[in-house]
């Protein structure tokens, strides 16, 4: 039975994080071809940029292209199902390390043939994008040395015990008030008015002649 073989199609859709300039300049790089023939396959709806590869392979070819800023689809020749389609993780820039050796083709069958015929497939091994520039570290270590194994490299002296002077403090008699304050007297309230008996029932008032006329009306 025949391996499977399968397809590297983009649809035009650039990864979020990047922009379309340095896309266009990631391409142009590894494509080795003008930033014109790249617009152009930016622009495409759809192109198959490489077939007949194999999944290891075909999964070179789309993390490549997804570390240049495009997201690509592996889609099997021989079902035609798609077997990869989520986008890579948002990336600030494209990096250049995780480019794998290998550079993808455009497939001169597709509707953009004219557009990428100019695109050649480096030599395996050829690292796509260049390596990010580190600038290099100048610390003087000159006044610096290695001691020597065992060596004490800081003396040890001893704290001397603090001087306080207690001659003014002294022990209070056992039940003697530490606060010499003197307490205060307890309030005195006069109740003598108060009484708890019950209260006495409250006389019914005489009502009067108005209240006399209103109450026989209402009857």
């Amino acid at each position: 039975m025949a391996e499977p073989t399968f397809q590297i199609v983009f649809r035009g859709k650039i990864l979020g994080g990047f922009d379309r300039a340095q896309v266009r300049a990631n391409l142009a790089q590894m494509f080795r071809s003008e930033p014109a023939r790249i617009d152009a396959l930016l622009d495409a709806p759809k192109t198959v940029l490489k077939s007949g590869l194999t999944r290891d392979a075909a999964n070179r070819y789309q993390e490549a292209l997804r570390a240049a800023g495009i997201m690509v689809a592996v889609i099997g020749e021989s079902t035609g199902a798609v077997s990869a389609t989520a986008p890579a993780p948002v990336l600030a820039h494209a990096p250049a390390a995780a480019a794998p050796a290998a550079v993808v083709a455009a497939d001169t069958k597709t509707a953009s043939a004219d557009a990428t015929g100019a695109l050649t497939l480096a030599e395996a091994g050829v690292r796509l994008l260049p390596p990010e520039a580190r600038v290099e570290a100048h610390i003087d270590t000159s006044g610096m040395s290695l001691a020597a194994v065992g060596a004490v490299l800081v003396e040890y002296r001893p704290v001397p015990p603090p001087q306080i002077d207690l001659s003014a403090l002294g022990l209070a008699p056992v039940g003697e008030p530490i606060d010499p304050t003197p307490p205060v007297p307890p309030r005195a309230f006069d109740t003598s008015a108060l009484s708890l008996s019950e209260r006495p029932p409250e006389v019914e008032a005489t009502p009067t002649e108005l209240q006399k006329l209103l109450s026989s009306s209402v009857e």
